[in-house]
Parts: C-alpha cells; sequence; structure tokens
C-alpha cells in the first residue's frame, strides 16, 4: 500500500473541500419523534444500533417485524433484546456510556432515519410483554431518550443498488461458519459449523 499522507485536519481545510449546507439542510435535525419520524419507525423492519465506551465502537443490526421499535412518547423508542449470540457488545458499551445512535432502514425506500440520544436497559415485564412475538417476549429492552431525529437522503442506497438483490454477486461471499473459524482460529469444521448456524436462524430467532 503506498502511504497516506495528505490528511484532512481541521474543519476549515474540510470546509475548503466541502461547502456548508443550504439552511434547510442545516436546521433538518429535531430534537422529538415528530409525526413523519414517527411513521418512518413504524414502518422500519430493521434498524442498526451504533454504541461505543472507552473499548471501541460496536454496530449492531436489530431486526422484527415492521413497528418492532416501540415508539413510547416522543422522547422515547424501546428496541427489544432478542436472542443473539451472548456478546452483548451493545448492551456493555450502553452500560459504561449511554450514548447510542439508530439508523432505521425500510426496504425499497431510498431514504434512512436517523436518532441517537441516550440510552439504558430495563426489563419491565409491561414493556417486555408488549413485544412478545409467538409468545416468547424479550428478556430486555434498551430504550433510547432522543435528543436529535433526521431524515437522511437516499444517495447511498441508489449509488448502491441496495434494493436490487438481482444485481448482488453471491457466488464469492465468504459463509459464516468460514468467517468465524478465519477470525477466532477455532478448530472446527466449516460445514459442520454452518449447519449449527443455520439451525440456529431457523430455530432459535426467539
Amino acid at each position: 500500500m503506498q502511504p497516506i499522507l495528505d490528511k484532512i485536519t481541521s474543519l476549515d481545510e474540510l470546509r475548503k473541500i466541502i461547502p456548508p449546507p443550504r439552511e434547510i439542510v442545516d436546521n433538518k435535525s429535531i430534537n422529538y419523534l415528530d409525526d413523519t419520524a414517527q411513521r418512518f419507525i413504524k414502518r422500519s423492519p430493521f434498524v442498526l444500533l451504533s454504541t461505543g465506551s472507552d473499548d471501541g465502537f460496536d454496530i449492531s443490526p436489530k431486526g422484527d417485524p415492521a413497528g418492532f421499535v416501540k415508539i413510547l412518547d416522543q422522547h422515547t423508542l424501546a428496541i427489544p433484546e432478542r436472542r443473539g449470540n451472548n456478546r452483548i457488545d451493545s448492551c456493555q458499551n450502553i452500560l459504561r456510556d449511554a450514548r447510542a445512535g439508530l439508523l432505521f432502514f425500510i426496504p425499497n425506500i431510498n431514504m434512512t432515519l436517523r436518532v441517537s440520544g441516550r440510552a439504558f436497559l430495563a426489563q419491565d415485564d409491561w414493556l417486555c410483554e408488549s413485544m412478545a412475538i409467538k409468545g416468547i417476549k424479550p428478556k430486555f429492552a434498551i430504550i433510547l431518550q432522543v435528543d436529535h431525529v433526521m431524515g437522511h437522503c437516499g444517495k447511498s442506497l441508489i449509488r448502491s443498488n441496495l434494493w436490487n438483490t438481482g444485481d448482488q454477486p453471491h457466488n464469492d461471499v465468504p459463509s459464516m461458519a468460514e468467517m468465524v473459524i478465519a477470525h477466532s482460529g477455532a478448530n472446527e469444521d466449516v460445514t459442520e459449523l454452518q449447519r449449527h448456524l443455520d439451525d440456529s436462524l431457523v430455530n432459535r430467532l426467539y
């Protein structure tokens, strides 16, 4: 790799490259969930959760039927914590640093919704009961107290052709088992591990 030397190190330098946004863009962040944001969240089946701590940063995907993120009021969201790999990276981060961000997606819609604020974990029974699927409720939920809400344009979704699944090549994509073994150094058979992972996707969703 060639050395990377020409770094951008100040906002003034950056603004010489990227001019300030239009006033309407600069002012489009609000501090509550208005009607448009709530409508988007109610139709979204997939969200990315960003958290961090002194140990680093994580981004975790969360998904369920559309509307799974509960709007408790104009300033509060609740995200069910479903079964996973038990690493609970995001939850550990939240216990150390409450700052968190969400990026909501709706399939075939070329825009996203950004929501950020401060998070905590809660296990109130009424809340978990309201998030039950197939009779199985989450053990707890991630609560986000909203500070910033902003719609984000879909240029990246259009450039990536994300929603046109027929254009996405899959023949050279590593399997989950292959990646886990490569990263962990585990002495396991790829086929057997993938069979176990596939079974988990079917039988351990909730």
